[in-house]
């Protein structure tokens, strides 16, 4: 190390030294909950996505019959309007066409006409059910638009007309009425809570039983799904009856039915300490494994999510899921071309690799270790960052052996480039387990351990690929546990002798007495230029 690293270290260690506690830190004090950060954009209001069945007329229509068709809505209005209308079902159907138009539907245009207030009173119709399916059709839709829209068909009071057609004589009402309360409880976490005190829940499941329509089963998924969903959890006795159900739908012969059935289970499987046992109870990872040999795509991110949450559990969970040999197939999913596939698949080994060493080892003999140190390397940063922290697990929880066997791979030089990224959780991961590499080394020179490992060298690596400088500038860090593990690695593995310090203080004095003598002569220069 040349004299000025050791001096500009030295100053910094003398500013920055700080009292390190006997007992050593836990490693997740640092950790927020993973699982909680993620967003998931999967699942929009039906109008949008998922395909389960549109309500929208295909035809391309031109710029002016689409302003004759919005100009018709003030007319159709005021007609409907009338007590005395004798048409509402024509007029009505003439308003659905005009919701229905796939591009640009005029929402705001019915809002504003004030249709909606009577719309509302059809729906109490009951013994209309053509009407009643008809304008349910059009309230849903306008319900599957912006929050605003959304909020104004609730305000007219249509959440207990809409669950009290659930009840309907009339399946094809009873299903608008599904997929009305799925676009709600979607739209916003206050109507999702009011749905659920109003206990829809248990409704929605009763009507799952019985249903035989494809579509309509994938219509009570989505709207299960999307009051699963969010804070605050359901009841689990709520929730409970849910699971014997979705396993039956997991063999049905639509693959899209148990496509979203996957995703109705990896929400319910957030509530893991209750909702895991009865998952491995039913056998439902055998049909996870069954589901992604299939190479199905649309199966994929709800089946890793509830690989991860089971991994999450206690050991024996997480190795019900290694039994099954999900590793081979990860190793797959780790090379797929999707971004969110890819981080997804890093998120179950690191719970996987957060359980015993020989679950570690089990990641180890499956050589998944060389897949990692290249998405190190060369993946998008959100994918880098949760495959910093399998790999910080791997290193951290393993065993010497396990250590040096992945170290050996070429883990350091990717693992110390993540030092660069302004994440405070992975710096710290990331010094927790470029200590430990650096500790192998300083294990090495154990005479009982000589035998076991070739030479390392990772302490002189560490400084060639510029480590003492990225731990320089975490000397002044404002994080006070990022400084301490830094400081606790500089003692270890880089002092500085009594030579070198005592020589580092004369050249600094040196250095000062110069800087004095001259200020001095500029002083002088100064005063002669001003006298002259």
């Amino acid at each position: 190390m040349n004299f000025k690293k050791k001096l500009r270290r030295r100053k910094k260690l003398y500013k920055s030294k700080t009292t390190r506690s006997s007992s050593s830190k836990k490693r997740l004090e640092l950790i927020l909950n993973i699982s909680k950060q993620k967003k998931d954009q999967l699942i929009s209001k039906k109008r949008n996505l998922l395909g389960i069945k549109k309500k929208v007329i295909q035809e391309e229509i031109s710029e002016e019959q689409f302003q004759k068709m919005v100009e018709s809505i003030p007319e159709i209005t005021n007609k409907l309007m009338d007590i005395f209308c004798s048409n509402k079902l024509e007029l009505v159907k003439e308003l659905k066409e005009i919701v229905s138009l796939e591009h640009k539907p005029p929402f705001n245009e019915i809002i504003n006409s004030g249709v909606i207030k009577v719309l509302v009173e059809f729906l109490n119709e009951d013994n209309n059910l053509q009407l009643q399916f008809e304008t349910a059709w059009i309230l849903s839709n306008i319900a599957s638009g912006t929050s605003l829209q959304t909020k104004f068909i609730v305000d007219h009071e249509t959440i207990p007309i809409f669950i009290r057609l659930l009840n309907s004589k009339s399946e094809l009402v009873c299903e608008q009425a599904v997929w009305a309360i799925g676009n709600i409880a979607i739209d916003c976490i206050e109507y999702r809570n009011y749905l659920i005190v109003l206990e829809v829940f248990p409704i929605l499941l009763n009507i799952l039983i019985n249903v035989t329509n494809h579509e309509f089963i994938l219509n009570i998924l989505w709207t299960l799904s999307n009051l699963i969903r969010g804070e605050p959890q359901l009841d689990f006795e709520t929730i409970a009856k849910a699971f014997p159900i979705f396993n039956n739908f997991l063999y049905h012969k639509n693959q899209k039915i148990i496509n979203s059935t996957f995703w109705a289970l990896s929400y319910l499987s957030i509530q893991q300490t209750k909702a895991i046992p009865i998952i491995l109870e039913l056998g439902i990872i055998d049909q996870i494994l069954i589901q992604l040999k299939t190479k199905n795509r649309e199966i994929y991110i709800p089946s890793i999510r509830l690989l991860g949450h089971i991994a999450s559990g206690n050991t024996e969970q997480t190795q019900q899921i290694l039994d099954i040999g999900v590793l081979s197939i990860f190793k797959e999913l780790l090379k797929d071309d999707s971004e969110t596939i890819r981080r997804e698949t890093c998120w179950v080994l690191y719970n996987i690799c957060s359980g015993t060493q020989d679950q570690i080892q089990e990641v180890i003999d499956n050589e998944v270790v060389p897949i990692l140190i290249n998405i190190l390397k060369n993946d998008k940063f959100s994918v880098k960052r949760m495959c910093c922290y399998v790999i910080s697990n791997i290193v951290f929880l393993g065993s010497d052996k396990q250590r040096w066997v992945v170290s050996k791979q070429g883990v350091l030089v990717p693992l110390s480039n993540m030092l660069g990224i302004e994440d405070i959780q992975v710096i710290f991961f990331t010094l927790e387990a470029i200590e430990k590499i650096l500790i192998l080394e300083e294990n090495y020179e154990m005479e009982e351990t000589k035998s076991n490992y070739s030479y390392l060298g990772f302490i002189n690596q560490f400084e060639d690929i510029g480590g003492l400088e990225q731990l320089d500038y975490f000397l002044t860090f404002p994080n006070s546990k990022i400084r301490e593990l830094v400081t606790r690695i500089i003692d270890r593995f880089y002092p500085i002798s009594d030579q070198d310090s005592d020589e580092l203080f004369s050249n600094e004095r040196i250095f000062v007495k110069k800087t004095v003598v001259q200020n001095i002569l500029e002083n002088e220069e100064i005063k002669n230029l001003e006298n002259n």
